[in-house]
C-alpha cells in the first residue's frame, strides 16, 4: 500500500459505535440521543451513567460527556426504537427521593429537541409516550 507525502497511510481504522454496527446487522437503527443532566454532583452523574449502561438494551449506547469546570456533566444515550422504554423505565427506577434531571432528547438527521423535566413525581408513561410520540415524527 502506497503513503501519502508525510509518510502514512491513506487508510485508517474507523471504529463505529455498537449502534451502527447493529444496525448492519439488521438490528433497530439509532432513532435519536437522549441528553440527561443531573441536578447533583459529578459522581451522581456517573453513577446514572453506570446504572443505565446496565441495561442490555442500553449496554454500548451510553456515555459519559466531557466534564470540565464547574459543569457537571451529561449523559447521553444512543436511543432506538426499542431501547426508548428501557431508558425510561431504568431513568425512573434510578430517579428515588429527590433527583431530578433535565432529559433532552434530539431525532436523527432533525433541528428540533424535545426538552422534559423529570423527578421521581413525574409520570413514567407520560415521559415515555412524549418521547416516543416526539421520535416517530417526521
Amino acid at each position: 500500500m502506497g503513503k501519502n507525502r508525510k509518510g502514512l497511510s491513506p487508510w485508517r481504522v474507523v471504529s463505529y459505535p455498537r449502534a451502527v454496527c447493529s444496525a448492519l446487522k439488521g438490528e433497530p437503527v439509532t432513532a435519536g440521543i437522549a441528553a440527561i443532566t443531573v441536578d447533583g454532583s459529578a459522581d451522581e452523574v456517573v453513577h446514572l451513567a453506570g446504572w443505565l449502561g446496565a441495561e442490555d438494551e442500553l449496554a454500548g449506547r451510553v456515555r459519559l460527556s466531557e466534564m470540565t469546570g464547574a459543569a457537571v456533566g451529561t449523559v447521553v444515550v444512543l436511543l432506538s426504537s426499542r431501547s426508548v422504554g428501557v431508558l425510561c423505565r431504568s431513568l425512573f427506577g434510578w430517579l428515588r427521593g429527590d433527583r431530578r434531571v433535565s432529559l433532552t432528547v434530539k431525532r436523527s438527521g432533525a433541528v428540533e429537541e424535545l426538552d422534559l423535566d423529570c423527578g421521581a413525581g413525574s409520570d413514567a408513561d407520560e415521559v415515555l409516550a412524549s418521547v416516543r410520540e416526539f421520535l416517530d415524527r417526521r
